[in-house]
């Protein structure tokens, strides 16, 4: 009985360690979060320069912006994320490789190089500009320069926020940061959707659940 129970733990723990091993020895988290920052930091420069004498309604912008962007994740990863559509790199990455990796009772990364299939290539972001620029295009040519800004910026700072509390609740065991209050709460929520029996049932939203109440896909423990 030990035997066959040691056997299906090294099975399931084979998949976790084949990714692991396949990530570039060259991998260094601390270098990743630098041009993560990097990169935000220059995409919110730009039309943060380019706002102009901003009026008080022109701030109601920011969080309808970032309801959207709440809506666009909840979507993405109820559909692309866990379904093997055409964009079938998004269901690699994440459901044969991220959710291989995590496991609702082994969420912790076990080294920093595991941050690698937790956070997104520094790629995303440049790729997630092209998204943003028809929008931005739109509301300039139409003369809301403030609004095509305030988007802008609100969807850059959006992806920032998925990254950094995606990052918190993978976070190895005994870190400072996976014992804030907002962090437990926020990880449980996740950790629910890391179930592999309910996965594609509910808890898409990786960041704040509001989609997820306003859709009732919120999984009870």
């Amino acid at each position: 009985m030990a035997a066959v129970a040691h056997a299906t733990t090294a099975a399931a723990r084979a998949p976790r360690e084949a990714i692991v091993e396949a990530i570039p020895g060259g991998y260094r988290c601390a270098r990743h979060l630098a041009g993560l920052f990097g990169e935000v930091a220059l995409f919110m420069a730009v039309p943060a320069a380019l706002l102009r004498d901003v009026r008080p309604w022109e701030w109601l912008l920011v969080p309808a912006a970032l309801v959207f962007a709440n809506a666009v994740e909840w979507l993405v990863h109820r559909g692309p994320l866990h379904h093997p559509t055409r964009a079938r790199l998004l269901y690699q990455r994440h459901t044969l490789t991220h959710h291989a990796v995590f496991s609702h009772d082994t969420m912790a990364m076990r080294s920093w190089r595991e941050a690698r299939v937790v956070l997104f290539p520094l790629f995303a972001l440049p790729l997630l500009q092209l998204v943003v620029v028809p929008p931005f295009a739109l509301l300039w040519a139409l003369g809301a320069r403030n609004a095509a800004c305030l988007f802008s910026l609100s969807a850059t700072f959006y992806y920032l926020l998925y990254e950094v509390l995606h990052l918190a609740y993978h976070l190895p065991e005994g870190h400072p940061a996976s014992r804030l209050r907002l962090v437990r709460a926020l990880g449980r929520h996740h950790q629910r959707h890391h179930d592999p029996r309910r996965m594609t049932e509910g808890n898409f939203n990786v960041s704040i659940p509001l989609c997820d109440w306003l859709a009732g896909s919120l999984l009870k423990d």
